[in-house]
């Protein structure tokens, strides 16, 4: 279980080493991937970064150990979990609800 969730998952992405959260609550949340078996073990495995992010997320992708999200406010976003957001991409008109 990824626990911290408080609204709605909407979408998914996965990284060699992270799995990130799109949540309706808009945070996007990041946490580790279970390698081992100990980690695989573990019945509860909290975010290790919590992102605020200033639009409720729609989608996610990963982008190597980066992820990028779509939002409602018509904003693609990259972020890196350590730093925050490195940038903004603008002019679609809408929601953003798929990335690839």
């Amino acid at each position: 279980n990824y626990t911290g969730n408080t609204g709605a998952v909407l979408d998914l992405a996965v990284n060699d080493t992270q799995l990130a959260a799109a949540c309706a609550d808009t945070n996007l949340r990041v946490y580790p991937r279970a390698a081992t078996a100990e980690q695989l073990a573990v019945k509860e495995v909290a975010a290790t970064a919590t992102i605020k992010h200033p639009a409720v997320v729609r989608s996610v992708a990963s982008s190597g150990p980066l992820f990028v999200t779509g939002s409602d406010d018509s904003l693609i976003r990259r972020w890196d979990p350590a730093l925050g957001e490195l940038e903004r991409l603008s002019g679609q008109g809408g929601q953003i609800l798929s990335l690839a």
